[in-house]
């Protein structure tokens, strides 16, 4: 093999690589991406839960106080 087909071959290699690890991040990027919507679920369930408590204890205090 001539110098120039060694760098190449090394090259290759290097690329190919390369090309795992940046399919190896998109892997990571899309779990991290289903869990950031997850977490996005959850917190909007939370907020609803929390409206409907607040509700609740503004009709509860508002009764307590006889108004």
């Amino acid at each position: 093999m001539s110098s120039l087909e060694d760098k190449i071959s090394r090259l290759e290699e290097r690329v190919g690589r390369l090309e795992g690890s940046v399919n190896a991040l998109r892997e990571g990027a899309a779990r991290v991406e289903g869990i950031v919507e997850q977490i996005d679920k959850r917190l909007n369930h939370i907020e609803t839960e929390l409206r409907e408590l607040r509700r609740e204890l503004n009709t509860r205090f508002y009764w307590s106080i006889g108004i």
